[in-house]
């Protein structure tokens, strides 16, 4: 499945560039994201539940990033499975960022992810369905707390 969204954030590109690599505060825009061990610099561990129709499973997912080029793209890739081993993930993922109008930024998700095992055997209609709604809370969250405030206010000087 092939997933292509763009959005805006009201926020300069410095900052959603700074914060998408921002491990946590990015694990904190996913939703059903019950945590994130580091890795190494540019490795983590991230552990997602969700349910998708009747099924709810809980997948451990190692993800690397291959590409980035400040502040305008970010390129990575997953791969996990659930527990139990019921079914499996891969993705490729990327996020550019332009400010096409000079502020705020533009952000451009793209997501290629292929899935295996028993929620691979769900219909597409539903997990399409599911995707548009994780990328929607993923989008609202992103939205609310990448607002320029009091921390970056901080950072900034």
């Amino acid at each position: 499945m092939v997933i292509d969204h763009v959005f805006s954030v009201d926020a300069p590109i410095e900052r959603v560039w700074n914060l998408l690599l921002d491990v946590n505060w990015l694990s904190a825009c996913m939703p059903g994201c019950e945590g994130i061990i580091p890795m190494n610099e540019n490795r983590f561990r991230v552990r997602v539940r969700t349910q998708v129709a009747f099924i709810e499973m809980t997948f451990n997912i190692d993800v690397a990033v291959t590409n980035l080029e400040p502040p305008r793209h970010l390129r990575f890739i997953g791969r996990g499975e659930t527990d139990g081993r019921l079914s499996f993930l891969t993705s490729e993922n990327s996020f550019d960022l332009s400010s096409p109008r000079g502020e705020g930024t533009e952000v451009a998700l793209h997501c290629k992810v292929n899935l295996g095992g028993k929620l691979g055997s769900i219909a597409h209609p539903a997990l399409r369905s599911k995707a548009d709604e994780l990328i929607g809370e993923f989008v609202k969250n992103m939205r609310s707390r990448a607002v320029v405030g009091p921390f970056s206010d901080r950072r900034d000087k």
